[in-house]
């Protein structure tokens, strides 16, 4: 999984209390009230035990790294040599301190290592892509999905719908109307019910003057359970661009 188990949650909970932090994240700097260990002693013995298996170590730092670096990240991962079969792992991490740093030549050069080395974990290269989609690097993000949609289970059916609707976004983002269409199609047939991509959808028809198609999705979407900005938009098609 792309986060520890419950037993590393419950760890975390158990020893940890709430400090305040200084937060590096994307190149700013500022502080925060986050779980942290205070008894030094003990951190140091449980870190110790968690190289015995590097894995178990690696997920450990991945859960921290989920809030947004309330321990120095890179101190953490640098104290692990890990081995072969984690690498991948390891260096995925590693992009993720490095966006969080604002370091983006660092993050792209792990991230390309991870599709040279073919890596097959679609969780953490959704993650990848992501990040890309979010830093606005629609090729790239592509291409993590894409990489990532090849080695889903089978039965995996919510991740299924996540690659395909969001490589049909990243088309929506760069004007190319036609494919997003194509992608779109293709996550709601996974997921008819996805109201992410029946609101996409209905932009991508908008874009197309089609707004027969536009109104019938984001339709479709107003029946769906929503979020508050989400029902602003629907609303915003449906009672002033589509009226």
């Amino acid at each position: 999984p792309s986060v520890p188990d419950k037993a590393y949650q419950s760890l975390v909970n158990i020893i940890s209390e709430e400090v305040i932090v200084t937060n590096y994240a994307n190149g700013q700097v500022y502080m925060l009230s986050a779980p942290g260990i205070t008894d030094y002693d003990l951190r140091s013995e449980i870190i110790d035990s968690l190289k015995k298996n590097p894995k178990n170590y690696l997920e450990l730092a991945e859960f921290y790294l989920g809030y947004e670096n309330t321990i120095d990240p890179s101190a953490f991962l640098n104290a692990i040599e890990p081995p072969a079969e984690l690498e991948n792992l390891y260096n995925y991490l590693c992009a993720r301190v490095c966006y969080l740093g604002g370091n983006n030549e660092g993050f792209d050069e792990l991230a390309g290592g991870l599709l040279r080395n073919r890596w097959d974990d679609y969780r953490r290269l959704l993650e990848i892509g992501n990040i890309y989609y979010e830093i606005g690097h629609w090729d790239d993000a592509v291409e993590f999905y894409e990489a990532g949609f090849k080695h889903v289970d089978p039965i995996d059916s919510w991740y299924k719908l996540k690659f395909v609707s969001n490589i049909g976004t990243c088309f929506l983002q760069k004007g190319e109307y036609e494919k997003a269409e194509e992608y779109m199609l293709k996550a709601l047939k996974l997921y008819p019910d996805d109201v992410m991509t029946l609101m996409n959808l209905g932009i991508v028809y908008y874009k197309l003057d089609d707004y027969e198609n536009s109104r019938r999705m984001f339709g479709k979407a107003s029946k769906c359970e929503t979020t508050p900005e989400q029902d602003e938009i629907i609303e915003r098609y449906l009672n002033e661009k589509l009226k």
